[in-house]
């Protein structure tokens, strides 16, 4: 069976996707230190109070999700 490398850097995401720069706040009520994003089958986990690049999918559900502090109707 073949092994398939699927990660990417980033820049090889940037070059081939749309990115976004984020800062998700620390909570001291939620300990984890990344948030995870799945889209189809593909998690991303998102380091809290950092500056971090993430795919304008990830962005999006991000943001949906109150994790950026922008409240969405």
């Amino acid at each position: 069976m073949e092994k398939v490398e699927t990660t990417k850097t980033v820049k090889e995401t940037k070059a081939t996707e749309k990115v976004k720069t984020v800062i998700i706040p620390v909570n001291e009520k939620d300990p984890d230190n990344y948030v995870p994003v799945c889209i189809n089958g593909k998690i991303f986990q998102v380091k809290k109070g950092e500056e971090v690049d993430v795919p304008e999918e990830v962005y999006n559900i991000l943001k949906r999700s109150g994790y950026l502090g922008i409240k969405v109707k």
